[in-house]
């Protein structure tokens, strides 16, 4: 497989899979946000890591988290209805802490006390 040919599909994935999870979220009251920033999938298409960035306090980042994981069987099969593929990946949630890191690394940075010649 040629690059181009995954980052396709994991354009495609990324796409299809973050209109699902906020179709999915919508009816819920207190759901927090949800968006699909990356999608790693593997050169044989057996498996997906999808990066997900959530929106809100520690508690419900997880049961949120949690909630991707446990359906990502019926996430799957909804892929496979909006996808043209041999072979639908597995769907691995793993949440992106970026943003986390960037706020933190902001913070060393404000911090730092460069002296004044």
């Amino acid at each position: 497989m040629t690059n181009r040919r995954l980052e396709k599909v994991n354009v495609n994935i990324q796409r299809i899979l973050g209109t699902l999870i906020n179709m999915k979220n919508q009816g819920e009251v207190l759901s927090p946000i949800v968006s699909v920033t990356e999608v790693k999938i593997s050169p044989d298409f057996a498996i997906a890591k999808i990066f997900v960035s959530i929106m809100g306090d520690e508690n419900s980042v997880k049961l949120c988290l949690d909630s991707l994981k446990n359906n990502s069987k019926v996430f799957r099969k909804e892929l496979s209805e909006n996808i043209y593929l041999k072979k639908v990946p597995k769907l691995i949630f793993l949440l992106d802490d970026t943003l986390d890191k960037v706020e933190k690394m902001n913070k060393l940075f404000e911090n730092l006390e460069i002296p004044q010649k």
